[in-house]
């Protein structure tokens, strides 16, 4: 953590992230079968990283579990069923690629909006083929943004 002072190994001196020496006390006590642990600091056992607690880094990563599960798994029908079709990621080779999936989205919603449901040709429900549209309009855009 930033701001946060290096902790050193009581039994080497090592600090916090680095390998303990070969001879450090508190190291060879671990391989020995010890099982108390000092519990103010992650510390290493050769190259494996010991800590009393499991660590993960993830705070300012995106909470991929926020994703709704039964629109993911109608999501998936729809690729699924396009890459039968057609062959997987024949959508990256689609010519003028914005304006057609734009096309095929507003279809889909028009076909909402005209009270169907599943589209007959998948039996997959139109929402999720108008997600997929706009999933790939916004992975083609993401992509050109980052190669500009």
């Amino acid at each position: 953590m930033a701001g946060t002072p290096n902790r050193q190994c009581t039994g080497c001196g090592a600090v916090e992230g680095d390998v303990h020496a070969p001879d450090c006390t508190l190291v060879n006590a671990l391989k020995a079968g010890w099982s108390r642990l000092e519990q103010s600091y992650p510390r290493q056992l050769g190259d494996i990283h010991i800590a009393l607690q499991g660590q993960k880094f993830d705070t300012d990563k995106p909470l991929m579990s926020l994703l709704p599960p039964h629109a993911q798994l109608a999501v998936a029908r729809v690729l699924t069923f396009g890459a039968r079709k057609y062959a997987p990621d024949n959508w990256r080779r689609v010519d003028d690629l914005q304006r057609r999936y734009l096309d095929a989205a507003l279809r889909h919603l028009n076909a909402v909006q005209r009270g169907e449901t599943d589209d007959a040709e998948s039996g997959e429900h139109h929402y999720a083929h108008a997600i997929c549209c706009l999933m790939f309009m916004l992975e083609d855009a993401l992509l050109a943004e980052a190669n500009q």
